[in-house]
């Protein structure tokens, strides 16, 4: 019988839609997550992907969005558009983690380390 805090949990995608009003601040909102996140739903579904996509509002991240994060404990996914959701697709059926962290890396920082 297997322990289930011995398991290792199945990562998932955490995504900010955060929309701050007056646009004096940037947030994720404002820079199209919502709609992201909607056609990123939606393609998991029908791709048929056991993908779970956590829409929660800000992650700290408000210049550099739409923020993601692979979690638990995964690397941030910035920037990522309506018009990326295939390329998320793609990468999420090969389980290419890596490769989805480093076509959409947290600005800033290098991707060949």
């Amino acid at each position: 019988m297997t322990d289930a805090k011995d398991e290792t949990p199945k990562p998932w995608l955490r995504a900010c839609i955060n929309f701050r009003a007056g646009n004096r601040l940037p947030s994720c909102g404002a820079v199209g997550s919502r709609e992201m996140v909607a056609a990123l739903t939606k393609a998991v579904e029908d791709a048929g992907i056991d993908w779970r996509i956590e829409a929660v509002h800000c992650m700290g991240q408000c210049h550099a969005g739409p923020t993601m994060r692979i979690l638990p404990n995964g690397p941030y996914v910035m920037g990522v558009q309506e018009a990326d959701v295939p390329d998320v697709i793609d990468k999420l059926t090969n389980d290419d983690l890596d490769g989805l962290a480093a076509a959409y890396p947290m600005p800033g920082r290098d991707t060949n380390d």
